[in-house]
């Protein structure tokens, strides 16, 4: 699994994605489990995929291929 983020004097993250306030320290992890990819929102600001809102503490969803 890969950690989305920004990284902060609390720990550093896989991919940083930069300082904007708008990102969470831990955004987003993404996770393979064969044979797909899944994407778990970690943020409290939530993530959009494919225009559909994900929350935090939702379960992990199925990306497309």
């Amino acid at each position: 699994s890969v950690t989305i983020g920004r990284n902060s004097s609390q720990g550093s993250v896989d991919v940083n994605m930069g300082r904007s306030s708008f990102i969470s320290r831990r955004h987003l992890e993404l996770a393979f489990r064969a044979p797909h990819f899944y994407l778990r929102c970690l943020g409290k600001n939530g993530v959009f995929v494919d225009g559909a809102f994900q929350r935090r503490g939702g379960p992990a969803l199925q990306l497309p291929p």
